[in-house]
């Protein structure tokens, strides 16, 4: 396996279909620390781990914002990793990811969601993973975008 972090004894590994919205291939998780793993697809081919434009957040069960230490992305060969350290709470179970185009989520370790957005339009496109399988994926317009004065 292309595992590019050292360290991470002690996960345990769910594994998912990868055939959904982000490629989501796998999360790894220990108390402290998530990985996510991602086929490299359209989405990750070529997204650059150093870009400066891009913002990571973790975000709970509830996909609300939750604390987390640090964050490092590395790519392999086939894959895409996102790698979170999780605060002392440890409430974090996905993370949020967004440059000036895009913005993408992953969270929810019991039933795992994925939200796509293109900033530049008020389409958000969801996916769940429930009955261990990817639902349909769903989008909704968000509305019109509000510029202000």
């Amino acid at each position: 396996e292309e595992f590019p972090f050292e360290g991470m004894e002690n996960l345990t590994c769910r594994e998912y279909d990868e055939d959904n919205i982000l490629g989501l291939s796998a999360i790894y998780v220990s108390d402290q620390m998530l990985v996510f793993c991602f086929r490299r697809n359209d989405i990750w081919r070529d997204y650059e781990a150093s870009h400066s434009r891009i913002d990571i957040n973790g975000i709970d069960e509830q996909g609300i914002v939750a604390d987390i230490i640090d964050y490092s992305m590395a790519e392999s060969k086939q894959f895409f990793w996102v790698h979170i350290k999780k605060d002392k709470d440890g409430k974090a179970a996905g993370f949020g990811i967004s440059d000036h185009v895009f913005g993408y989520s992953v969270y929810g370790l019991k039933e795992t969601r994925l939200t796509v957005q293109e900033w530049d339009t008020t389409i958000l496109e969801r996916q769940i993973y429930e009955n261990d399988k990817w639902g349909e994926v769903i989008k909704y317009d968000l509305g019109p975008l509000h510029v202000p004065n």
